[in-house]
């Protein structure tokens, strides 16, 4: 890993891109960015909460005041729900919908006072099944990376009826 972080605040988050703009005098602005949440920095899917620090954005124009962050949108609302926004993060709480290394982005928007500005959060699920090894005739439990066993399929069984099955050469022809 680069040695990132005197530069980044946020290296340990993965990603955090504060957009170029115009210098602001301190105290009469605020700036975010886009920060991404590499599996690995994440939670699992199945009702896991987790937290994304704001710690890059700079919110020193707020002074205090009153905070509003709110989701603009939210890519995948069945697999991630947000919780809550505060000055200093924002609490996600995953949804048994959500698939290891799914990648979900949210949109938020966070101000005081009169001023504002928008942020992209992307979030990857982490995969708790990962260096998991379960023996023969299991697999991983996606929520919580227990071997289970693998449930046996049913026999098919077709029964014809003239009008909507025909018994070709070539195998079963659905009408």
């Amino acid at each position: 890993m680069l040695n990132n972080h005197i530069n980044n605040p946020c290296w340990c988050l993965g990603t955090c891109t504060t957009p170029i703009t115009p210098v602001c005098s301190k105290g009469h602005c605020i700036r975010l960015g886009n920060i991404l949440v590499r599996p690995e920095d994440s939670v699992g899917p199945c009702g896991k909460v987790g937290r994304v620090d704001f710690k890059c954005f700079d919110l020193t124009g707020c002074c205090g005041q009153e905070f509003n962050g709110v989701v603009i949108h939210n890519t995948n609302p069945e697999k991630l729900t947000v919780n809550s926004i505060t000055k200093d993060y924002l609490e996600f709480t995953t949804t048994s919908e959500a698939n290891p290394l799914d990648k979900i982005t949210l949109t938020i928007k966070i101000s005081c006072c009169s001023l504002a500005d928008y942020a992209q959060i992307t979030i990857f699920i982490k995969d708790l099944c990962d260096c998991i090894t379960c023996p023969t005739g299991f697999t991983c439990n996606k929520c919580d990376k227990e071997c289970i066993a693998i449930q046996e399929i049913g026999e098919l069984i077709l029964t014809q009826d003239p009008e909507y099955i025909a018994i070709t050469d070539s195998g079963i022809k659905l009408n």
